[in-house]
């Protein structure tokens, strides 16, 4: 070093001051030191104290493994699908003991479709067994065509078999998928002779929605609650979207005039089967 240089000022001022104050300093650190350890020291203790209430609760935890606290019985039975009302057989007809047997029935669940097997009974005897769809809080009237009885007022109606299927989101699948609109809708009568007349119902249906249906029944009814006269069941086949047709269906025989017609689509649309894909002239598929 140049014995010419000196030593800053701030520097002898600095080494002056720590030798003044190095005991103090001392205190100072060593009184850190010992409040650093103090804490960790509490910190341990509460960690500790943290671990045994833990270990405590999860040994109580563990203990209760064996026991049984779901009443899985009760939780079925409020989970299970509520059963399916009817109402009282309508008999239709008559014509060469021939019979329409119609029966309503109301699916009461939000998210449970029912698959039915019944039967209708005249006088003891079955007649035909029949399957049906019911979907999540449909009303629709089931039926069996042309039964050949003898004792109509004994009729009745029993279900065989209901087979229950969930079905989650029921209500935005029918509203994107039963967009059905019937317009168009008449009814007529045509006279072939004296003995032969025939009464019609004549309608147009168009699919609203965006899903092509391999086919498509309807339920026509002739008439409406108690005042029901007639029952037919029509299908037609490949609805394509947006797509309309016209459709028509008659019972053989007069009926009473003056009676309004109802029609309703019927269709699974739970059932993947019933949809089609189409090809467009680019060939992408619609």
């Amino acid at each position: 070093m140049d014995g010419n240089s000196q030593v800053p000022t701030w520097r002898i001022n600095l080494s002056f001051w720590y030798l003044n104050h190095r005991a103090g300093l001392k205190k100072i650190l060593v009184y850190f030191l010992i409040g650093l350890d103090s804490c960790i020291l509490v910190a341990l203790a509460i960690l500790l104290v943290v671990l045994a209430i833990s270990e405590r609760n999860y040994l109580e935890q563990m203990s209760l493994l064996r026991y049984n606290l779901v009443n899985y019985q009760a939780y079925h039975v409020a989970h299970q699908p509520k059963v399916l009302q009817w109402g009282a057989v309508q008999v239709l007809g008559g014509k060469n003991s021939k019979y329409d047997l119609v029966a309503e029935v109301y699916n009461p669940n939000e998210e449970w479709e029912a698959y039915v097997t019944y039967q209708f009974l005249s006088g003891g005897n079955l007649l035909t067994k029949k399957t049906a769809f019911v979907l999540p809080q449909e009303r629709k009237s089931i039926f069996s065509l042309g039964e050949k009885i003898t004792n109509a007022p004994e009729v009745s109606f029993q279900m065989i078999k209901v087979e229950w299927h969930r079905r989650a989101q029921a209500k935005v699948w029918q509203d994107e998928r039963l967009r059905f609109t019937i317009t168009d809708l008449t009814v007529n009568r045509e006279n072939y002779g004296s003995d032969l007349v025939l009464t019609g119902v004549k309608f147009k249906v168009t699919n609203n929605s965006i899903f092509n249906f391999w086919q498509v029944g309807f339920i026509v009814k002739y008439g409406t609650g108690g005042s029901l006269s007639a029952i037919n069941y029509v299908a037609t086949q490949e609805l394509a979207s947006g797509q309309t047709k016209e459709i028509q269906t008659s019972w053989l025989g007069s009926l009473p005039a003056g009676l309004a017609a109802e029609v309703t689509a019927e269709v699974d649309i739970f059932d993947e089967s019933v949809y089609y894909q189409t090809l467009e002239p680019a060939g992408e598929l619609k």
